[in-house]
């Protein structure tokens, strides 16, 4: 099976290709494959595939469409598109998919150009540049495939082109290639290296007025374009070929650097210097960075333009391989720079870094210069550096650079040299540097690092345990590293047991150490740093986050938390990333690497008092109530009346115009609201345990998420028990009820319901009491005593009377309709239903309210027989939950509808609805109801 995307979009089941039509599912095969093995929300596919402006029905069309590719896929490739919260992803391992194909032959061909295996480097080039059948994703809808994925692959093409030609001159191939080098230099008539080459091949075949005009070709488009000559290195081999410079014939060729960064040969009157050597040895089980390392090598293959420098950074936290990985590349590209390369650690962690004078002065005396005749200031120095290097080939790598400050006199002027720098700081005041931020290993890197370690073997004998070891490490290669040497010289430990003694966090660091190599002193030194560079405001708002229970927060929380100013804390959080000690994954978004979160809490342990602690996580828990309450009024749901005066913290103000930004807080914010009900309860910080889960439960509602609803639930009621709060207790237990109801455990929720009942009896609440009694005729009507619960409903609704509470009285009255409709007394239940549709829409009930009540009458009128009537009044239903974002309940009416439409003779309409019923169960993962849902399907139009 084989995926194509370098070109029209093809996909190729057993030699033979699979036809593809329509313009939207294609758009959702491109979407995929463009991010292949990588879940694509819904969001994403609907924005790719409508350029931006989906229609209001994107979900369900997304649903459909997809159901739409796995059939024309055939039951062979159409499963390997998998539905995967939130949205689909695509299974293609890379030998299946042109792009991995390409991507990894160019890999190798750089590789056999560092190595100066011209055949092997010709032959990968010329593989990859046949699976290039055209644009990425030719004939789809612009966008589909977004220029972030595309443009590094025209990239990517140009230097596979750039890298064959480069192998074919030095195979003595120069009249073959010409015919490409013509059409290459005509398709980029500002690519210099293109040029260059095709000089250097006219020459070699003996064409050297011809390949003088080259060089006046190219020399005017620059002129006219840019309004610049030639670059250093053209012009150097301009002048070489006025001269019939002997350098130029094949067996000088190795001095075109493989980086493309200078020209061959150096001028006749240099004087010879010493060939400079300090890079350090590479480790020999190098693992999981052939991307990085790729990215690394197109900055310095790239042409730079004249007086310009190639300059690249690798920034990340402490433990993440950033020296390993720049010492690799270095290695790689050295020779590209054969006069020589610098390597120098500058203790940019250390809390006093390394003097950059101090530096020059050991390079100025490799370089030649006799010691007592180096210029004692840093200024002479750097300008001394700066002439003896210029016009030659030198690569300087500055290891752990503190800042673009430390690193900036180091820099060579000269564009034949390169410079790659470490940081543990991002260097935003080096202009024209190209940064790389590091990140974790991924899961398959973090393994195969391991395993070269300790042997693939053993890991494979207790492979959950490896997994567990894996999860620990958080893809962090020095923890990797002291994990497998632990392993490594320790035969008779089992992995399973080192796994148990990694598990718990409060323990994990000290056991990430062996001999004096230990993640905990890496993030001690870059902690250090924070003070001694920032005060100590900074050092205490990282420990502080240390106590953020949620797997990523915004400066809202770190403001309450840290009780400072919303700006202060922004600004605060920004030098954290900046330090490379937080991330931040998107926009006004920050979290913790795992090992680095166990560090800060460690810290806020050890040095800030339990008060201090205890009153952070009152603000921060505080504050997310706060925010839930103001998210929660924007809702378009029936919002219960919820008193949080008792643990209220408004500090810093957040608000929501309407219910869109509610719902997307909630998206964003609502596994770290769940995270931070759960540290509420733990620690016993009072009424925000208990109050959270009721304030959050018509979104968990909404969305289905009843799970949660149960757990928290249960959380915030033991946690009210144990402080003695009564209504908080009777609010969860009503709750609850609920939840045991659904369940199946019918006396147990009866219990729950009729002790709120009591409690609300004894504290004088009305409303209280009439939510109980409805909670209880619910169990008694869904598990077959539905004559005993119109009682509880009348009751409730007597109670409601005197309250004023209308969303809970139409609720009641919906209750009570569907409770006669169920014990077969249609008409009350047409009766009931109509009368209190009416009564709602003069009270403006809620839209989710009002879908439930005009639900229960359409179904109240489909099983007395009118057909019709049911059809109406359950559309109305549908368009109530959408408009109230309950796609839940809407998917459920849904499936109600078809079942009236079908009853109607309107089976096209009927399947209408079916379908995108099914899309929601399935990308809800409903299996049970999906599968009910399409069995109606294929009964109505066949499998």
């Amino acid at each position: 099976m084989r995926f194509g995307l370098l070109g029209p979009l093809e996909v190729i089941v057993e030699d033979q290709p699979i036809p593809l039509t329509g313009g939207i599912p294609k758009a959702v095969l491109g979407v995929l494959l463009a991010d292949a093995n990588r879940v694509v929300s819904i969001g994403v596919l609907a924005d790719r595939i409508w350029q931006g402006d989906p229609p209001a029905a994107a979900v369900a069309s997304v649903h459909n469409h997809v159901m739409r590719l796995r059939r024309q896929l055939g039951p062979q490739a159409g499963p390997r598109i998998r539905t995967a919260p939130p949205g689909y992803v695509i299974d293609v391992a890379d030998d299946e998919l042109d792009v991995s194909l390409f991507q990894d032959a160019c890999r190798k061909g750089r590789r056999a150009l560092g190595d100066e295996d011209w055949k092997r480097a010709r032959d990968e080039f010329a593989a990859a540049l046949d699976l290039w059948r055209g644009e990425p994703g030719a004939g789809l809808t612009d966008g589909v495939i977004p220029p972030t994925a595309a443009q590094p692959l025209r990239e990517l093409r140009w230097a596979a082109y750039d890298g064959r030609i480069q192998a074919d001159l030095q195979l003595g191939r120069h009249h073959e290639i010409l015919p490409d080098l013509r059409t290459l230099t005509a398709e980029n008539p500002l690519a210099e290296d293109f040029h260059a080459k095709l000089m250097l091949a006219l020459y070699r075949g003996g064409r050297q007025a011809d390949a003088l005009h080259a060089y006046g070709d190219l020399r005017k488009t620059l002129i006219a374009e840019l309004g610049v000559e030639p670059s250093a290195r053209v012009r150097e081999l301009h002048q070489r070929i006025l001269t019939n410079d002997p350098r130029l014939e094949l067996r000088a060729e190795s001095e075109l650097a493989p980086a493309g960064k200078t020209a061959p040969g150096s001028p006749p009157d240099r004087t010879p210097q010493p060939v400079i050597a300090q890079l350090p040895a590479a480790v020999a089980d190098f693992s999981g960075r052939q991307e990085e390392v790729a990215a690394l090598a197109e900055v310095f293959a790239a042409d730079t333009g004249p007086g310009q420098i190639a300059i690249a950074a690798v920034t990340g936290s402490g433990g993440l391989g950033k020296t390993t990985l720049a010492v690799r590349v270095a290695h790689l590209l050295a020779p590209g720079f054969p006069d020589g390369q610098f390597f120098a650690d500058l203790h940019g962690a250390d809390q006093v870094p390394r003097d950059p004078a101090e530096v020059l002065f050991q390079w100025l005396v490799a370089l030649g210069d006799p010691p007592r005749e180096v210029a004692p200031d840093l200024d002479s120095r750097a300008a001394r550096f700066r002439s003896l290097t210029y016009g030659r080939r030198y690569l300087v790598v500055l290891d752990n650079a503190a800042g673009s400050a430390q690193a900036r006199p180091l820099l060579p002027a000269s564009e034949t040299s390169g410079v790659l720098i470490t940081s543990r700081n991002r260097l935003s005041q080096l202009p024209g540097c190209t940064t790389l931020d590091l990140t974790p290993l991924r899961a398959d890197a973090a393994q195969s690092l391991l395993e070269r370690i300790v042997g693939t073997e053993r890991l494979g004998a207790e492979a959950a345990a490896a997994d567990d070891l894996l999860q620990a490490c958080g893809g962090l290669p020095l923890a990797l590293r002291i994990v497998g040497a632990r392993l490594a010289a320790r035969q008779s430990w089992t992995i399973t047991s080192f796994a148990a003694r990694l598990r718990d966090e409060r323990y994990r660091l000290d056991e990430l150490a062996i001999g004096d190599t230990a993640v905990r002193s890496v993030f001690q030194t870059s902690y250090a740093s924070l003070a001694d560079r920032d005060g100590a405001e900074l050092a205490r708002a990282f420990r502080l986050l240390g106590l953020i229970p949620g797997p990523d927060f915004g400066p809202h929380a770190v403001a309450a938390l840290i009780d400072r100013p919303l700006r202060q804390a922004e600004q605060l959080v920004e030098k954290l990333v900046d330090a490379n000690l937080l991330e931040a994954p998107a926009f006004g978004r920050y979290r913790f690497h795992d090992l680095i979160k166990s560090y800060a809490h460690e810290l806020v342990e050890q040095e800030d008092s339990a008060e201090e602690r205890r009153a952070a996580r009152t603000r921060l828990a505080g504050w997310y109530l706060y925010a839930d309450l103001q998210a929660l009024n924007q809702l378009n749901t029936h919002r219960p009346t919820v008193d949080i005066s008792q643990a209220e913290w408004c500090e810093p103000a957040i608000g929501f115009a309407d219910a869109a930004q509610a719902t997307a807080w909630y998206e964003a914010e609502y596994p770290a609201l769940l995270k931070v009900q759960e540290m509420a309860a733990d620690e016993q910080l009072g009424a925000v345990a208990w109050l959270i889960p009721r304030v959050t439960y018509p979104f968990m509602r909404l969305r289905g998420l009843m799970a949660d609803i149960t757990r928290i639930t249960r959380l915030g009621l033991a946690a009210a028990e144990a402080a003695g709060d009564l209504v908080g207790q009777a609010r969860l237990l009503n709750t609850l009820g609920g939840r045991l109801e659904a369940e199946g455990r019918i006396e147990e929720s009866l219990a729950a319901a009729d002790k709120a009942q009591s409690i609300f009896e004894a504290l004088g609440d009305l409303a209280g009491q009439a939510l109980a009694l409805v909670n209880m005729g619910d169990t008694l009507c869904n598990h077959g005593r539905v004559d005993e619960s119109y009682e509880y409903y009348q009751r409730a609704l007597l109670l409601y009377e005197g309250t004023g509470r209308v969303e809970e009285t139409a609720l009641t009255l919906n209750n009570l309709a569907y409770a006669y409709d169920v014990g077969g007394r249609f008409q009350d239940a047409i009766d009931t239903a109509t009368e209190a549709v009416g009564w709602s829409r003069v009270k403006s009930v809620s839209p989710d309210t009002l879908g439930s009540l005009v639900d229960t009458l359409g179904m109240a009128c489909f099983h007395q027989g009118d057909f019709d009537a049911a059809a109406d009044w359950l559309r109305q239903a549908v368009d109530a939950y959408v408009e109230a974002g309950d796609t839940a309940l809407g998917a459920d009416t849904l499936d109600h509808y078809g079942d009236v439409l079908q009853a109607a003779g309107r089976p096209a309409e009927a399947q209408a609805a079916w379908k995108e019923s099914l899309d929601w169960f399935d990308g809800a993962g409903d299996s049970d109801r999906a599968e009910e849902i399409r069995a109606k399907l294929n009964a109505l139009v066949g499998p």
